[in-house]
């Protein structure tokens, strides 16, 4: 009888290893991979910071260019492609960065309280692309005559915008250009360019995970 109560005992006991075995490697398989996960999760983050950092240095760079001529026309026009770091490229991703400038251009066509030009190069998903444009309220700045006028309105047809314009730049009364901008003339919104700089990257580790961030960036007027 003795012998088959220990029996018994040793029966319990493998059982009960066999569960425990089970529950250990259940509750390792849920650690790997709450693991695998946050590892994941740390260097997304890590990537974020990267491209955050690299774009507030090109928002710089473009901030600080020494031609303001250039800007938007051979100097941090269209797309350009980085590495991280150039030496130690599997450490890092490779940046895609998009300039998008808008906000200035050149006179097609005018009336006495109008501007139409040409917006085929501006942003296209920006709210300022609607007639309830973001400009409204804002300058029109033209170099020749150094004209300044108050924007009223945004419309757009195709790709020709027009600005509706009171002279009177308190807005307390309308009033018409001094002298009707002609074809060609230069104009900019409160006398500069603006730009929207948009970084993007594929992790190293998982190609199909496009990501991105962007920032506007207003650059004032200089003669140089």
């Amino acid at each position: 009888m003795n012998a088959l109560k220990r029996t018994r005992r040793r029966a319990v006991t493998l059982v009960e290893v066999v569960i425990s075995a089970a529950i250990l490697a259940f509750v390792s398989v849920g650690a790997m991979s709450a693991l695998v996960v946050s590892t994941k999760m740390a260097m997304h983050a890590q990537e974020d910071m990267m491209a955050l950092e690299f774009l507030n240095r090109q928002v710089e760079l473009v901030k600080s260019t020494g031609s303001y001529a250039n800007l938007g026309v051979s100097e941090f026009a269209g797309t350009e492609v980085f590495e991280y770091d150039p030496n130690f490229t599997q450490n890092g991703p490779t940046f895609t960065v998009e300039y998008e400038w808008y906000g200035f251009g050149v006179v097609t066509s005018a009336t006495t309280t109008s501007l139409s030009f040409n917006g085929s190069t501006w942003p296209g998903d920006v709210s300022f692309q609607n007639a309830a444009g973001e400009f409204d309220g804002h300058y029109v700045v033209l170099r020749r005559g150094n004209q300044v006028a108050r924007i009223t309105g945004h419309s757009k047809s195709g790709n020709t915008h027009t600005f509706s314009i009171d002279y009177a730049l308190n807005g307390w009364a309308n009033s018409s250009w001094g002298t009707n901008p002609l074809a060609g003339d230069a104009f900019e919104v409160d006398g500069g360019k603006w730009c929207r700089i948009t970084v993007n990257w594929n992790s190293p580790q998982n190609s199909t995970n496009a990501r991105s961030h962007s920032r506007e960036v207003f650059v004032p007027w200089r003669a140089v």
